[in-house]
């Protein structure tokens, strides 16, 4: 029994604030300012809740057992919850697609002709 009960209160905030942000919007808000985003590891699709409830699951063993440390120096920048849950995180694609420069000029682009204004 736990001798002081409000005091996980702030621990299971801290949860599923990460828990919703990651799965309704695939980041938080440092996520967001950075510019990366957690998708699915096979198809890059939105994660579900299981993924974020599964690779939440084990932020205590990444964080306070190091464990993940370990594991992110040997394999591809994955922490031990993202290979449970089946997600990476990736850059935000969208956001690096709407800044990009527009494309360059084409030839059919190039050889239309531009009506001229008379003044």
């Amino acid at each position: 029994m736990v001798k002081y009960p409000m005091s996980l209160i702030p621990i299971f905030s801290v949860f599923f604030y990460f828990l919703f942000s990651e799965h309704f919007y695939g980041r938080t808000i440092g996520k967001k300012i950075i510019k990366i985003i957690i998708v699915k590891s096979k198809n890059n699709n939105k994660i579900t809740f299981i993924n974020s409830f599964l690779r939440h699951l084990f932020d205590v063993i990444d964080i306070y057992l190091f464990v993940g440390v370990v594991i992110l120096l040997l394999t591809k920048k994955k922490r031990l919850g993202d290979f449970i849950g089946g997600t990476k995180v990736i850059e935000d694609v969208d956001l690096l697609v709407r800044h990009s420069l527009p494309p360059p000029h084409t030839k059919q682009n190039h050889d239309k002709k531009v009506p001229k204004l008379e003044l």
